[in-house]
C-alpha cells in the first residue's frame, strides 16, 4: 500500500475563490484543516484518508486534473466520521493532477496543503488475471468495453476447459471469455463464458464486442467447426446479461459458411446491440459487391463481411458484402468497425490496393452500398493498411493501422525503418472521406508495430494505439528510448488539441517483461475515462483482480491492464 501526504502550502482564498468553498469569515471553530492521505492500492482510484478535525462537520476533495485548468470540487459534503473518500479516474489524463481536502463548517472551509501526483502512481494500474489462469491461455487476445467503462470482456484463445469446469483443461483450446464489472465494491470478477458446446481448437473469444450499454456480446470463435465438421468454418456466439447473469442466446453462422473461412476472425456491434458485422477474411468466393453471387471458391481467401440484424426475437443474416474489387489474398475483413447507429462500416482489407492494403467504406441508406475505397497516401506493399479500424460513434472519424509500415518520421514518404508502424485519420466531409492525420509513435522504431490495435473513444477526441516495441519500462514515466526487452510492448494516447493530435501518455505495463505482447489487444470506453490493454503473452501465474505481478511462471498465460 503506497501513500502520499500533502506538501505544498496553497493560498486558501485563491481556492475558495476558484471553486466556491464558501466564506472565510468570523465564527469558524475550525483548529486547522485536516491533513490528507493519498493511497493507490485499487485499480483506477485514487483513495484519500485523513483523521477528523475539531469543529468540522463535513470536508469537501477539490482536483485540478491536470495541474493547469484549476480546482473544481470532485467529491462534496464528506460527513464528518467518514475519514476516506475514493474517485475513479482516468489515470493517463491525471498524471499531473493535484488534489486539496477542505476541512469545512457552516461558515468557513480550510484547504489543506496540496497533494500531487508521482511515479507510486504505478499501483492504481489494474493488472487483471482470469480466475483459472494457466500457461497458454492468451488471456487478453481480445477485449471490449462498454460506453461507461463499468463492463471488460477479455478473450482467452487459448483457454482449455469444457463447459462444465473451468479448471478440468479437458478442451483444448477451446477458448473463454471473462466479465469483469466495475460498481458500489469496486471490480468484481463477474463471469466467464464459455461456447454453448464446446469445441477443442475452436478460439472461442478471438474477438469480442459489447453493445454501449454491456448487456449483448458477440464472441468469435473462428476456428470453430460446427456442427457439419466445416474445419475453420468459424461460429459467433450471442450473450444478453440480465441482472447480472449472463445467457447465451445466439449462435450465427454464415449462409455460405465453408473450410477456413475464418468467420468471426473480427466483428462489431452497433451501440444498442441490434446491428452486427462478422468478418470472414479467408472466406473464397469470387463474388463481388452486395448480397451478389456466385457462392463458389475460386478467390482464395479474397474475404467477406456478415450484417446481422436481430428482430427482438431473433438474428438473422441481412447482406453479405465483398469489396467492389475483390480478388484472392485481400483477406477482406481483417478488421471491422460500425458506427453507432450501425448505417456505416469499415472494412479492413490488409491486402488489398495490390497488397498495399485498403479500407472500405459501407452504409446503409435502405439498403448496403459501398461508399468509398480509403487507401493510405504514399503506401507500399506489405504495409497493412487496415489490420485494425476504428469508428467515432457517429461514423464521421475513421482510424485505421499499418502495423508493418515502415519510416521513422512524421513524413509519410520516409521508408527509412522497417515493420515502424504508423496510424492514419481519415474524415467525413461534404459527402466524401479523406486522410486528416498520420501519427508515428514518439519513439517509433523498426519491429515496434505500432497500428497493431487501435479504438477511438465516441466523441473522436481520444486515441488509444498499441504497439509491440521493445521499451523495458513500467507505469506512465518509462524511458521510450530503452529497447532491452524484446516485443514487451506499449500504448499510446492521442489527444485533439485545437485540430490536431497530440500524444498525451506513453503507457507500460506495470510489470513489463520481454515478448509480453501488451498492446495487442486494446479498448477505450465511449466516454474516454477507461482504457484496457491486452497482453497475451503476459507470463503472470497469479489469479483474479488486482493479482500479483512479480509471480512470472505462466508462459502465455496473459493478462489485461486497467487505466
Amino acid at each position: 500500500m503506497k501513500f502520499k501526504s500533502s506538501s505544498v502550502v496553497i493560498a486558501c482564498g485563491v481556492i475558495l475563490s476558484a471553486c466556491g468553498g464558501g466564506s472565510s469569515g468570523g465564527g469558524s471553530s475550525i483548529s486547522e484543516a485536516a491533513t490528507p492521505y493519498l493511497y493507490f492500492n485499487s485499480a483506477k482510484v485514487f483513495t484519500f484518508e485523513w483523521s477528523d478535525v475539531e469543529g468540522a462537520t463535513y470536508y469537501q476533495l477539490l482536483e485540478n486534473k491536470d495541474g493547469q485548468s484549476g480546482y473544481e470540487v470532485v467529491s462534496d459534503k464528506i460527513s464528518a466520521g467518514s475519514e476516506v473518500v475514493e474517485i475513479k479516474v482516468p489515470l493517463f489524463e491525471r498524471l499531473n493532477a493535484r488534489y486539496i481536502l477542505q476541512s469545512c463548517d457552516d461558515t468557513t472551509c480550510l484547504d489543506s496543503n496540496e497533494i500531487s501526483i508521482d511515479e507510486e502512481v504505478v499501483d492504481s494500474i489494474g493488472y487483471f488475471k482470469a480466475g483459472n489462469a494457466e500457461a497458454g491461455d492468451q488471456f487478453g487476445w481480445s477485449v471490449a468495453i462498454s460506453d461507461d467503462g463499468s463492463t471488460i470482456a477479455v478473450g482467452a484463445t487459448g483457454e482449455d476447459s469444457n463447459e462444465l469446469n473451468e479448471f478440468n483443461n479437458a478442451a483444448s483450446g477451446s477458448g473463454a471469455v471473462y466479465i469483469f464489472d466495475y460498481g458500489e465494491d469496486g471490480w468484481v470478477y463477474r463471469a466467464v463464458l464459455k461456447a454453448l458446446e464446446v469445441e477443442s481448437g475452436a478460439a472461442f473469444g478471438s474477438a469480442v464486442s459489447l453493445s454501449g450499454d454491456g448487456n449483448t456480446l458477440a464472441v468469435g470463435a473462428y476456428k470453430e467447426n460446427g456442427e457439419d465438421d466445416n474445419f475453420s468454418a468459424g461460429a459467433v456466439h450471442i450473450f444478453t446479461r440480465e441482472d447480472l447473469e449472463w445467457t447465451h442466446s445466439a449462435k450465427l453462422r454464415a449462409d455460405n459458411h465453408g473450410y477456413y473461412d475464418f468467420f468471426g476472425r473480427a466483428l462489431s456491434l452497433s451501440d444498442n446491440g441490434t446491428t452486427l458485422a462478422v468478418a470472414a477474411p479467408y472466406e473464397d468466393s469470387s463474388a463481388t459487391g452486395v448480397n451478389s453471387g456466385p457462392d463458389n471458391d475460386e478467390a482464395l481467401d479474397s474475404g467477406a463481411v456478415y450484417i446481422f440484424q436481430y428482430s427482438g426475437v431473433e438474428w438473422s443474416q441481412e447482406a453479405y458484402l465483398k469489396a467492389s474489387d475483390s480478388n484472392s489474398n485481400m483477406d477482406f475483413g481483417s478488421s471491422v468497425s460500425l458506427s453507432d447507429d450501425g448505417s456505416i462500416l469499415a472494412v479492413g482489407a490488409i491486402g488489398g490496393h495490390g497488397g498495399r492494403g485498403a479500407t472500405y467504406i459501407f452504409s446503409n441508406n435502405g439498403g448496403w452500398a459501398q461508399q468509398q475505397l480509403l487507401t493510405a497516401d504514399s503506401a507500399r506493399v506489405g504495409d497493412r493498411f487496415g489490420w485494425d479500424v476504428s469508428f467515432s460513434s457517429d461514423g464521421n472519424l475513421l482510424a485505421v493501422g499499418a502495423p508493418l509500415q515502415a519510416g521513422a518520421s512524421e513524413d509519410p514518404d520516409d521508408r527509412d525503418g522497417f515493420n515502424n508502424g504508423a496510424v492514419y485519420l481519415f474524415s467525413y466531409e461534404e459527402d466524401s472521406w479523406y486522410q486528416s492525420a498520420y501519427l508515428k509513435a514518439s519513439n517509433t522504431d523498426e519491429d515496434d508495430a505500432f497500428g497493431t490495435s487501435i479504438s477511438l473513444n465516441n466523441d473522436g477526441s481520444l486515441l488509444a494505439v498499441g504497439a509491440q516495441e521493445s521499451s523495458a519500462g513500467v507505469g506512465f514515466y518509462a524511458d521510450s528510448t530503452d529497447n532491452s526487452a524484446s516485443r514487451a510492448g506499449a500504448a499510446y494516447m492521442y489527444s485533439m488539441v485545437d485540430g490536431q493530435w497530440i500524444e498525451s501518455t506513453y503507457l507500460k505495463a506495470n510489470n513489463t517483461d520481454e515478448r509480453d505482447y501488451f498492446g495487442t489487444s486494446i479498448a477505450l470506453s465511449g466516454d474516454g475515462d477507461t482504457l484496457v490493454v491486452g497482453a497475451p503473452e503476459e507470463q503472470g501465474s497469479d489469479t483474479g483482480l488486482m493479482a500479483d505481478p512479480d509471480l512470472n511462471d505462466a508462459d502465455a498465460a496473459g493478462a489485461i491492464y486497467v487505466y
